[in-house]
């Protein structure tokens, strides 16, 4: 029950930062020279809709597994320590600029890295909650089934950032060749999270 608590305390926290930090924007409170921060403040606002659904669901299932076993309660909680692992990567991009490359606030590696350790967090994500609900299925299927699904919401996530820029006035999209790295180093991400799961996996650690 304590990691259940901790992980709500750490999403309130982060609901709480994204909400505040896009009013400051909305409102021009923060001081223009920290360009970054306003010209992203549109995809600002897309993310905390994103992360308020996404803790809606999480607290109904936090909700449920105190009707579950205490296994099942520590499932849940690991995985939204990782999704807040997630968000706060993805916020810390957006907040000081560091995914735009060639602003004078942008870190140049950082967008590849968010797109190679996202993934990575995600095939642990997925795989937990697979072999949970799964015990008697090969552990190496469910691994390569985690893999597809961390793959297949990064191909997802960048036609999201496509029609985001297009419809929502947002900033996410570099142009095609941007599109092509954030995809390679999202399989890059998969196939490390894969090949980490299988190494432990073999060793009899899971």
């Amino acid at each position: 029950m304590k990691k259940i608590k901790l992980a709500i305390t750490l999403i309130i926290m982060f609901l709480a930062f994204n909400c505040v930090v896009t009013t400051l924007m909305y409102y021009e409170i923060i001081a223009t020279d920290l360009g970054p921060i306003h010209r992203y403040a549109t995809n600002f606002n897309i993310r905390t809709i994103l992360v308020l659904v996404s803790s809606v669901v999480l607290q109904l299932f936090l909700a449920d597994c105190i009707k579950k076993k205490k296994e099942y309660c520590n499932v849940l909680a690991q995985t939204v320590l990782i999704f807040l692992c997630i968000f706060t990567i993805d916020t810390c991009g957006n907040f000081f600029g560091w995914y735009s490359v060639g602003l004078s606030y942008s870190v140049i590696w950082y967008d590849n890295m968010a797109h190679v350790v996202i993934p990575f967090l995600m095939v642990l994500c997925a795989y937990n909650l697979l072999h949970y609900q799964y015990k008697t299925v090969s552990k190496n299927l469910l691994i390569l089934l985690a893999s597809c699904i961390s793959m297949s919401i990064g191909a997802v996530w960048e036609f999201f950032e496509y029609y985001s820029d297009l419809y929502l006035n947002t900033y996410m999209v570099g142009g095609l060749e941007d599109v092509e790295t954030d995809l390679l180093y999202n399989s890059i991400g998969a196939i490390g999270g894969y090949l980490m799961l299988m190494f432990v996996t073999r060793k009899g650690k899971r």
